[in-house]
C-alpha cells in the first residue's frame, strides 16, 4: 500500500483529494495532516466512515518545524502540498530532497514560488526526485487541453482557453492567509495572449467575449498569463493563436473590484494587500447562481486543406472537486508510469493528454469533446 501524505488535508481541495484518491486507489492510504490536529482527526474520521477498510489517518503538523516536517515526509511514499496558505515552499522542498520523497503542490502559480523551484530544479532532478508543481485545474489543466487538441487535429491553428468560475464563495471556509494568498497570485497578474505565434501584452481593461452555453452563457474574459501556456507556440509549430481567460465572478467585481484591487497590488505597499484582499472577497462573495467552474477550448486547425473548428468543455458544479479531480487523475498517471521522471513539472506539462481527460470523466468531470 502507498501512504499520501496531504499537508492541508482538512481544507476544501485537500479534503476532495484525498477522498478521490481513495474512491479512484484500491493501492492508498491517506495521511491527513494541518495545524489543527482536531480538524485534521475530524477529517481522518469522516474520510473512515465512508472507505471503512482503508488506512486513514490524522497529525499535526507545524511547518514551521522542519525536523517535524522531515520526519511525516520521510514516513510517506507521496506528499502532496494542498495547503491553504502558503507552505515555506524551501522548507518543504528541503525535505523532499533530504528523504528522496516525490511531491506535487497545489499552491498558486506565484513568481516566488518559481523562483524557489528554479533554484532547486537541477538538485531535485539528479537526487532522482519528481515533483509537479501548478497542480489543480487553474493552472494545471488549460496548457494539457490545448496539447489534447493538437493530438486530436493534424494542424493545430488556434486554441484559446476560457474559464467562468460562478463559485458560492460565502459556503467556503478560507483563512485570512488564504484571502490574502489570493492577491500574491493578483500582484503577478500578467494580461498577455498570443497573437500572430507572439505572446503579446493586452491593456489591463481589455476584455474577450465567449460564449459558454449553459449555464453560464456568454461572458467576458480576461487573458491571463500561465506559464504552463508560454512554450506551446514552439511545441506546436502550427499554433499561431492561444492563451488563458478569466472571467464570470461577478459584474461588479469583474469590471470595478478587480481593476481597483490590481491598482491597489501596484502602487500601494504591501502591508495594503490585507484590504485589497477584503475588498476583492466582499466583491466575489456577490456571486450568484448557477455556480459551477467550466474551462472551455476553442479551437481551430486542419486536417489537410480542411478547416475544422471544435470545442471542449469541462465543468463540475464544485469548484473544490474541479481543483482535486485534475489532481488525482495526474497522480493516477505518476503511480502507473513504468519508468520515474525526475526533475520539475508543470501538471499541464506532465499529463498524458488523451488519458488524462479519459480520467478527468471518470472522477466526475462533466466532459463534451466537439473536437471529434
Amino acid at each position: 500500500m502507498k501512504q499520501i501524505l496531504i499537508i492541508g488535508g482538512y481544507g476544501n481541495a485537500g479534503r476532495q483529494i484525498a477522498q478521490l484518491l481513495l474512491q479512484a486507489r484500491s493501492d492508498t492510504n491517506i495521511v491527513i495532516a494541518g495545524r489543527n490536529e482536531e480538524r485534521a482527526r475530524q477529517c481522518a474520521d469522516a474520510l473512515r466512515a465512508v472507505f471503512p477498510e482503508r488506512g486513514v489517518q490524522a497529525a499535526r503538523l507545524d511547518i514551521l518545524d522542519s525536523a517535524h516536517l522531515f520526519r511525516l515526509v520521510s514516513e510517506a511514499d507521496f506528499v502532496v502540498n494542498a495547503s491553504g496558505t502558503p507552505l515555506l515552499m524551501e522548507t518543504f522542498i528541503q525535505a523532499l530532497l533530504q528523504t528522496g520523497k516525490d511531491g506535487l503542490d497545489t499552491q498558486l502559480s506565484t513568481s516566488a514560488k518559481h523562483r524557489v523551484l528554479e533554484k532547486y530544479a537541477e538538485q531535485l532532478k539528479t537526487a532522482g526526485i519528481c515533483y509537479i508543481t501548478d497542480g489543480g485545474f487553474h493552472p494545471g489543466v488549460p496548457g494539457a487541453l490545448v496539447r489534447y487538441a493538437a493530438l486530436k487535429m493534424e494542424r493545430l491553428e488556434k486554441a484559446n482557453i476560457y474559464s467562468a468560475m460562478k463559485v458560492n464563495w460565502r459556503s467556503f471556509e478560507l483563512s485570512k492567509e488564504t484571502w490574502e494568498e489570493f492577491m500574491g497570485e493578483f500582484s503577478d497578474y500578467r494580461t498577455e495572449c498570443c497573437r500572430d505565434g507572439k505572446w503579446q501584452k493586452t491593456g489591463s481593461m481589455e476584455y474577450f467575449s465567449y460564449n459558454f452555453g449553459p449555464p453560464f452563457g456568454k461572458q467576458n474574459c480576461m487573458p491571463m498569463h500561465l506559464p504552463e501556456m508560454e512554450a506551446l507556440p514552439k511545441l506546436l509549430p502550427g499554433l499561431r493563436e492561444t492563451g488563458f481567460f478569466v472571467g464570470g465572478f461577478n459584474p461588479i467585481t469583474d469590471y470595478l473590484i478587480l481593476p481597483v484591487v490590481m491598482m491597489m497590488l501596484k502602487y500601494l505597499p504591501k502591508g495594503f494587500w490585507k484590504y485589497a484582499a477584503s475588498l476583492f472577497r466582499w466583491g466575489i462573495n456577490q456571486t450568484k447562481p448557477p455556480y459551477g467552474i467550466m474551462l472551455a477550448a476553442d479551437c481551430v486547425g486542419y486536417e489537410g486543406n480542411t478547416r475544422r473548428e471544435g470545442t471542449i468543455t469541462l465543468f463540475h458544479e464544485d469548484a473544490y472537486i474541479m481543483t482535486a479531480a485534475p489532481v488525482v487523475a495526474c497522480l493516477e498517471q505518476y503511480f502507473e508510469a513504468e519508468n520515474k521522471r525526475p526533475g520539475v513539472w508543470l501538471q499541464a506539462d506532465f499529463v498524458e493528454p488523451l488519458e488524462y481527460i479519459t480520467r478527468l470523466k471518470s472522477l466526475g468531470i462533466r466532459v463534451e469533446d466537439k473536437l471529434i
